[in-house]
């Protein structure tokens, strides 16, 4: 969902797809500093402007604040802030840890 998308998107649980991908780029990376900037740039893709070069996109940053505030507010993304009270990114918290884990497990028993 951003503006180099050509079509809407026609699967009705393209919010959930987008979720799950958002909270396992969270999950992945164990960088501090993953904020909505950073989810921005990676969930872009290649902007296809006709004759003119392609050039990357980013992804759309409304859908991903709307994500992110929903997994806070169910507890599984929390704020990570340094010594000095700064917040500096996003960290998955250990009930969000723990709950991934068990659907990427029962994701691979089938």
């Amino acid at each position: 969902c951003s503006h180099s998308n050509e079509l809407s998107p026609n699967d009705p649980d393209w919010f959930f797809h987008k979720a799950a991908a958002i909270v396992r780029q969270i999950y992945i990376t164990k960088s501090k500093t993953l904020g909505v900037g950073s989810i921005r740039s990676l969930l872009g893709k290649k902007h296809r402007r006709g004759r003119l070069p392609s050039v990357t996109s980013r992804g759309s940053g409304k859908i991903i604040r709307d994500i992110v505030l929903q997994l806070k507010k169910n507890g599984y993304v929390e704020n990570y802030a340094s010594t000095d009270g700064a917040t500096l990114g996003l960290l998955v918290t250990k009930s969000g840890r723990s709950e991934l884990d068990k659907i990427a497990s029962r994701v691979l028993k089938k």
